[in-house]
């Protein structure tokens, strides 16, 4: 998200809190990795917020990886 602000001209964004889970899922005979992250961007707009992550999303390498299988979930602070 960092990459992300510096490319869309963002003024600082101040502190930023991101937790992250992991886990494996049964799915038959196999197993699925989920993975959920929770962000704060509590000097944000909702909206300047969204699009960071949304941006995040997209250029980030483990993401674009695991598409469909991370749960973003945006925090407001």
């Amino acid at each position: 998200m960092g990459a992300a602000a510096r490319a869309g001209n963002y003024p600082e964004f101040g502190t930023m809190q991101v937790t992250a889970a992991a886990g494996l899922i049964a799915n038959a005979d196999a197993h699925d990795l989920q993975v959920a992250l929770d962000i704060t961007l509590p000097e944000l707009s909702r909206e300047q917020a969204q699009h960071l992550v949304e941006r995040g999303q997209a250029i980030c390498v483990f993401s674009r990886a695991l598409e469909g299988q991370i749960d973003y979930r945006l925090h407001d602070a």
